[in-house]
């Protein structure tokens, strides 16, 4: 961990600063505010430590946040000044002294969190408070994280040659479908969850049904197993929609998925020609929006039942 410094105290009373001003600052909620910052290009200089030689003023970085993600008044839910500053204080510490950068913080702990731990822990010191919020979250950062990370490293080889995609065939639906699970975090209510029941006949129309929609399907291939699908959607001026489903639980959580995508980019690049994917994606579904933002796709608009995303490839 890094020791916390001048300049660490400097950047925590900087983003403090700007989250208080962003109640009545920004036309978002703070929800949306703080997360766009979070995931925004000039959250990039707190990180480096770069906005400590800059001369930008906190009104200037809510344009730059605006100008990348677009003028929006989504969210009407603001918090207290007390709570923001706090937020963003305990962010930037986080950040700092454990060398992780703000997205890899905001995704361990979301600001609806926060707000509600602000009147337990906002009277810890900061490293107290994030010791606390790790263990409600089941998280540690100890010597392991290097063997984490070399096991990661491992994995990540052996699916990167062993997955494969091609054009979906009757078989390879087949093969997915026969042994498939709705996944719950892919409907929006849970009384709209229902278990998948394998159709025969459906199935095997399944193929020439996608296609009439101008859709292309590709079977995501593991050690010979159909193990999900890669579905791109409406291309149209270079530019396609793009999304992922992988058929049970098995092969969720691994990174399997995430390679799958690596890989449905190339394609998309080399053989569809293209040179831009969207992704609109559930806000209920946060492991597909991590898979997403993984290989550097953007968030750039939402509604009010999708979070979308884009990547120039």
């Amino acid at each position: 961990m890094r020791e916390f410094d001048k300049d660490g105290l400097t950047l925590c009373k900087l983003q403090g600063n700007l989250f208080e001003e962003s109640k009545d600052k920004t036309s978002t909620s703070s929800d949306i505010f703080i997360r766009r910052f979070m995931n925004s290009s000039i959250v990039s200089e707190f990180d480096t430590l770069a906005i400590l030689d800059d001369t930008k003023t906190n009104d200037e970085i809510f344009d730059i946040v605006e100008d990348e993600f677009g003028e929006s008044t989504y969210g009407t839910t603001k918090y207290d000044k007390e709570p923001l500053y706090w937020m963003g204080y305990l962010y930037r510490y986080f950040s700092y002294t454990y060398d992780l950068t703000s997205k890899q913080v905001y995704k361990i702990v979301k600001p609806t969190e926060l707000n509600e731990m602000y009147y337990v822990y906002h009277t810890f010191d900061c490293s107290t408070a994030i010791e606390r919020i790790l263990e409600e979250k089941g998280l540690s950062f100890d010597i392991n994280r290097q063997n984490d990370k070399l096991l990661q490293a491992i994995r990540k080889q052996h699916y990167e040659e062993n997955i494969s995609l091609s054009p979906m065939t009757k078989e390879d639906a087949h093969n997915l479908f026969s042994d498939f699970e709705n996944d719950k975090s892919l409907f929006e209510q849970e009384e709209d969850y229902k278990e998948y029941i394998y159709d025969y006949d459906a199935v095997d129309n399944y193929i020439s049904k996608q296609s009439k929609k101008g859709y292309i399907l590709l079977s995501i291939i593991y050690k010979n197993d159909v193990i999900g699908e890669i579905r791109f959607k409406g291309i149209e001026d270079s530019c396609s929609e793009i999304g992922i489903v992988l058929k049970n639980d098995r092969y969720k959580n691994k990174g399997m998925g995430t390679i799958a995508l690596s890989k449905a980019l190339d394609y998309a690049k080399d053989i569809l020609k293209l040179n831009k994917v969207v992704a609109k994606i559930l806000k209920t579904n946060k492991r597909s929006q991590h898979i997403f933002e993984k290989i550097g796709f953007v968030f750039y608009d939402e509604d009010e039942h999708f979070d979308k995303f884009y990547k120039n490839i």
